[in-house]
């Protein structure tokens, strides 16, 4: 858990432009709504991995009624999170990420009202992401959808059909990631 805490530190201080090997740069990041929202989310997470759900689930009432934010504990967010105005967010108890995200308000990630996938043997049902992403404001994501590669889904966007990585998404459209996109959402 503490290097998951430590890659939402480094990753918010990359997104705000500080040094993210900086103890003061840390300390301050470590002060944002957008790391108190996600280290509430790994605490009830981890509570919820050591099999006390009631404690886990009073830890995401807290994070809900500080931030309107409803981030499932039983979510997998194993790399840096950074979301710049947490309210409003989303994140459904199937979301998957390996890499870095940002998320920004009115976002959600999720399911498609039971919609279920196989792939690789596995039975899926939420978003899954295994590069970095940037989900964009009031932006929809619901699965089952796997993205293999960077993805950028724009504001107001609703993506709900499998469609390749590493592109920008409008509502259900898709075009190739500039190097520009590539720059400012992934720093």
């Amino acid at each position: 858990m503490f290097n998951l805490i430590n890659s939402d530190l480094k990753f918010i201080a990359q997104n705000k432009g500080l040094d993210p090997s900086s103890i003061s740069a840390k300390f301050r990041c470590a002060l944002s709504p957008s790391f108190i929202c996600s280290f509430l989310y790994r605490v009830s997470h981890q509570i919820h991995s050591l099999k006390i759900p009631l404690l886990a689930k009073l830890i995401w009432w807290v994070n809900f009624l500080l931030f309107k934010v409803d981030i499932d504990y039983r979510a997998k967010l194993y790399s840096g999170i950074y979301m710049p105005h947490p309210i409003g967010i989303v994140i459904g108890d199937g979301v998957l990420s390996t890499a870095n995200m940002k998320i920004m308000q009115g976002s959600t990630l999720g399911g498609n009202l039971g919609r279920t996938s196989c792939i690789n043997d596995k039975t899926i049902k939420q978003p899954h992401f295994f590069a970095d992403s940037f989900i964009g404001i009031n932006s929809v994501v619901l699965g089952p959808l796997v993205f293999e590669k960077s993805v950028c889904v724009a504001a107001n966007a609703i993506v709900t059909k499998q469609m390749q990585a590493g592109l920008l998404y409008g509502t259900n459209e898709q075009k190739p990631l500039t190097s520009q996109h590539q720059e400012s959402f992934f720093k």
